[in-house]
This record gives C-alpha cells, sequence and structure tokens, in this order.
C-alpha cells in the first residue's frame, strides 16, 4: 500500500491501494458486475475487493468501478499518476499542484527605441 487510507477501510476486502470504505455500500451491485474477478459479495449486503488489480486490463476495470459506483464507498489511496488523474474525485492523495508561474513582466528600456523617436519626430514635426 502507498499511502494510509484516509478513510476506515472494510475489514473484509484485501488491504492495497484500492478499498472499500467501512460501512459504506449501497449494495448497488455496479463493483461485481463490472469487474467480478475484483469484487466478492457478502450475504448480497455489500461488495468488497477480493483482491487487488495487477494487470493494465484489471487497473482499467478498477477505475471503471470508480467511475461507475453509487456513492463513493470504494476509494484510491495509491500514487500511480494515471489512476489519479481519471478518478481524482475518488482519490485520497493528490500530487500537489507547481507553483503557478508568474505573468511575464516587460520593462521599458533606457535606450530610445525607434517607435520612441519616430514619436518624438512626429510631435515635433
Amino acid at each position: 500500500m502507498s499511502n494510509p487510507p484516509k478513510f476506515t477501510p472494510d475489514l473484509d476486502s484485501v488491504p492495497g491501494d484500492f478499498y472499500a470504505r467501512a460501512d459504506e455500500c449501497l449494495a448497488c451491485g455496479i463493483p461485481p458486475h463490472i469487474a467480478p474477478s475484483l469484487f466478492g459479495w457478502i450475504e448480497e449486503k455489500k461488495c468488497y475487493w477480493k483482491r487487488q488489480p495487477e494487470t493494465d486490463e484489471e487497473i482499467a476495470l478498477a477505475i471503471r468501478v470508480l467511475q461507475s459506483q453509487e456513492s463513493d464507498c470504494h476509494r484510491y489511496c495509491g500514487n500511480d499518476p494515471r489512476i489519479l488523474s481519471s478518478v481524482p474525485e475518488f482519490c485520497d492523495y493528490l500530487p500537489s499542484k507547481p507553483a503557478p508561474v508568474p505573468d511575464p513582466t516587460f520593462h521599458l528600456t533606457e535606450q530610445p527605441t525607434f517607435i520612441s523617436r519616430l514619436l518624438a519626430w512626429l510631435r515635433r514635426a
């Protein structure tokens, strides 16, 4: 596990970066329907993570579960950038944003430019 979960994980789920929040399942049936290899049912009252995704295909299924769930009962506490960018609303830890780059400032030089010399000439004329 990359980081500790921010919410209390369901004890029936396997430990890992993907986890179910304790006492949050609505028994919607979406996770086991989308990814039956990753999810199981307990007395048809709640689903749980029976194993963590390992392959790219399984990670894609886990992301789809997070995007499709009825509530935010399934979460991610890892630091994989592709997961963080896919489902930031269900991630416990997002990378900090870089400091904003200030807008450029321009300073006139001490030397007169062609335009300033031309304007001065036009004013005199």
